[in-house]
């Protein structure tokens, strides 16, 4: 059995101050439990928190959507701005050619009707003796 006797390796008993110190501790300690405590059960404020938390994380995404929906807005306007480049150079080398076959086909037939006048004019001369041989009968 063991007595209430103070034994020799005990250490010795704390001063006034020390055991006020020591409450003054234990009372800063409980006081952060008892917050502590009280910030969990308060679900009022946690709903608060977790919708603020919510809104920033929103703002953040909208914010980067946004980025994004601009760099791909100039992406895309390069890239029409390129395609309009291209069809327009495009365009303009069909019509060079076009205006250059029509050019070259030009030439060929007034080469061609130069070098056969003979029927040509035979042609012409028989549409206007037939006209002036319908118009004679007319008048007769």
């Amino acid at each position: 059995m063991t007595h209430d006797k103070p034994q020799d390796d005990a250490p010795a008993t704390p001063s006034q101050e020390e055991l006020r110190k020591q409450v003054d501790e234990d009372r800063e300690e409980l006081g952060e439990t008892i917050e502590a405590l009280a910030a969990k059960t308060d679900i009022k404020a946690r709903a608060q928190e977790r919708t603020a938390a919510a809104k920033q994380q929103a703002a953040e995404k909208i914010a980067l959507v946004r980025t994004q929906a601009a760099e791909k807005t100039a992406q895309v306007k390069n890239q029409a701005a390129e395609t309009a480049t291209q069809v327009k150079n495009q365009a303009a080398e069909t019509a060079t050619q076009v205006k250059n076959q029509a050019a070259e086909t030009a030439t060929q037939v007034k080469t061609q009707v130069l070098a056969n006048r003979t029927p040509l004019l035979a042609v012409g001369g028989a549409a206007l003796t037939l006209l002036l041989l319908l118009r004679w009968r007319r008048h007769r």
